[in-house]
């Protein structure tokens, strides 16, 4: 199974200016609610100021398997991950603490409204 990405910029653009947004040591969460019956998509932007090309996949393969394992707990989200510089140097299970912790944020949020 693999994790369903967002496609367009269009689509990119808009849940990175309306969605909510959630601020962590690593990463920044922008998170919007579709409709609860489809599949959450996601996206991830690693800037260049992160390290070199190598350093980047790799972040980006472990956020690509922390979404993988953390997709069977929700649906019907749109999801954009930010990653800060600092989160090349950080380990996978730091990473994913602050991910499920970031979401679990949204989630909690969202339960209020």
């Amino acid at each position: 199974m693999s994790v369903k990405s967002i496609k367009t910029q269009k689509l990119f653009k808009y849940v990175w200016l309306t969605g909510a947004k959630y601020h962590g040591k690593f990463m920044i969460l922008s998170v919007i609610r579709s409709n609860s019956d489809i599949e959450s998509v996601f996206g991830i932007s690693v800037g260049k100021n992160l390290g070199s090309a190598v350093i980047r996949n790799k972040v980006k393969r472990r956020i690509r398997n922390i979404l993988l394992d953390s997709t069977k707990e929700f649906t019907g989200l749109s999801l954009i991950i930010y990653l800060r510089k600092n989160a090349s140097n950080v380990s996978f299970i730091k990473l994913r603490d602050e991910f499920v912790y970031l979401l679990d944020e949204f989630m909690f949020n969202e339960r209020k409204t």
